[in-house]
C-alpha cells in the first residue's frame, strides 16, 4: 500500500534554520536574512571614521559571525548570495575608499607578508566546511557520525580523509548527502598535493 505524505507548509525553522521542501532554495532562504542584518552592522560601524585596521576588527568581531553559522550547517552555497556578502564585505564596508589606495587581495595577507589579515570569504567557508572533517575524526561515537561512516562505508570510511584525491573525482562519490560530498570536495582541495600523486611517474 502506498503512502503519501501531505505537507502543511513549504517551510519550517528549527535550530534557526529553515528547511524548505525545495533543498536548492535552502541556501537563499537562510542566508538572505543574515545578509541583510550583516548589512545594517555594516553600515552602522560604517558611519565612524575608523582606521582600515579597526574597520577590518570590527568587521570581523560584529558582522560576519552573523554568517557564521548559516555558513557552517548549509551545504550547495549559492554563488549569488556569495557575492552579495563579497559585495558586503568591500562596498558597503569600506564606503568611500577608493580601490586605488589598497588591493582587496593584499590586505588579506598575514602581517608579515604587508596585509592586515582582511577576512578572505571564499577560505572562510572552506575552513567551516573542513571543520565537520575534525569532529567526524574526534567524535567517532556520535550518532551523526556513524551515519556518515555508514555513508562511506564503501569507501573506505574515514580513510577517504587520510587519502590524496584530486577534487574533481571527490565530486563524483556517491556518498547519498550532498553536504557531505561538499565537505569532502573542499577537504580534497585545500589537502591535495599533486607530487605525491605523481610519485614514481
Amino acid at each position: 500500500m502506498n503512502k503519501y505524505f501531505n505537507w502543511t507548509s513549504d517551510q519550517a525553522t528549527t535550530l534557526e534554520i529553515i528547511f524548505s521542501n525545495n533543498s536548492n532554495e535552502m541556501p537563499n532562504a537562510n542566508l538572505s536574512p543574515k545578509i541583510k542584518e550583516f548589512k545594517q552592522c555594516s553600515h552602522k560601524w560604517s558611519r565612524w571614521k575608523l582606521s582600515l585596521l579597526r574597520k577590518i576588527t570590527i568587521l570581523k568581531s560584529f558582522a560576519v559571525p552573523k554568517l557564521i553559522y548559516s555558513l557552517t550547517v548549509l551545504y550547495n552555497l549559492d554563488q549569488v548570495c556569495i557575492n552579495k556578502i563579497k559585495k558586503s564585505l568591500c562596498s558597503n564596508f569600506f564606503g568611500k575608499q577608493k580601490t586605488d589606495n589598497f588591493s582587496r587581495d593584499m590586505i588579506s595577507y598575514n602581517y608579515c607578508l604587508g596585509g592586515l589579515k582582511m577576512l578572505d570569504l571564499d577560505k572562510c567557508i572552506q575552513s567551516l566546511q573542513c571543520s565537520w572533517v575534525k569532529r567526524l575524526q574526534f567524535q567517532p561515537y556520535s550518532i551523526w557520525v556513524q551515519l556518515y561512516e555508514n555513508m562511506l562505508n564503501k569507501y573506505g570510511k574515514q580513510f577517504i580523509l587520510k587519502s590524496n584525491i584530486k577534487p574533481k573525482e571527490t565530486e563524483k562519490l556517491d556518498t547519498k548527502s550532498k553536504y557531505l560530498n561538499d565537505v569532502l570536495t573542499t577537504w580534497s582541495y585545500v589537502n591535495f598535493k599533486e607530487d605525491i600523486t605523481n610519485f614514481g611517474k
